[in-house]
């Protein structure tokens, strides 16, 4: 009789913990499908964002695209953008489906990376929004800048961003000090990697 009592309490202890293990693997995943819509869509989670580990290999180059206004869609497979004041046409298959996804309107600013075809088009391979963020800067080292970004009612951890050079160039010729204040514009890559491309004093 006891030991139907003990396989009884052992069965029920093994069914717990089974559930525990699936209901712990449903939220891990449930968590990682989150993190990567957020990467896609440019948004920013300060606690699923691993600032650790950002440092650059030497030879590494840093690639941030090509800053555009968008003027407007021409047709489903083009648009048009303002890049450093001049008009130019892009072809991007299903642009305005994509733009819909991305939440992007005319006049907004937008990242793109692209390349230009023998017959003079404009390939879009890579689109992102801009979006701007307010934080304290905490410092640079190799190309990664630290930012304690602003929240409410309290200030949120220090944060790491890629940056490029002329990024760099700004904050020394701005003259950026430790704790100032900053207003930054930023995009989120395809694999959710975070590049600042322009940084003020505020």
């Amino acid at each position: 009789m006891n030991d139907l009592r003990i396989m009884k309490i052992l069965l029920l202890l093994v069914i717990i913990l089974s559930v525990g293990v699936l209901v712990g693997c449903y939220y891990k995943i449930n968590s990682e499908e989150i993190k990567i819509k957020d990467a896609q869509n440019g948004d920013i989670d300060n606690n699923d964002i691993d600032s650790e580990n950002m440092e650059l290999d030497e030879n590494e180059e840093v690639s941030t695209g090509v800053k555009i206004q968008i003027i407007g869609t021409i047709d489903n497979n083009s648009f048009e953008a303002v890049v450093e004041g001049n008009n130019s046409t892009f072809r991007y298959e299903n642009v305005e489906e994509i733009f819909r996804k991305l939440d992007i309107n005319d006049d907004d600013f937008a990242i793109i990376e692209f390349e230009t075809n023998e017959d003079g088009q404009n390939i879009v391979e890579v689109i992102c929004i801009l979006k701007t963020e307010t934080g304290k800067y905490q410092g640079v080292s190799n190309n990664v800048i630290e930012i304690k970004t602003c929240g409410f009612p309290d200030e949120l951890p220090v944060m790491k961003f890629i940056v490029d050079d002329q990024i760099l160039n700004q904050i020394n010729e701005i003259g950026i000090k430790i704790n100032e204040n900053i207003i930054f514009g930023y995009y989120v890559n395809e694999i959710g990697v975070i590049h600042i491309v322009e940084i003020n004093d505020f």
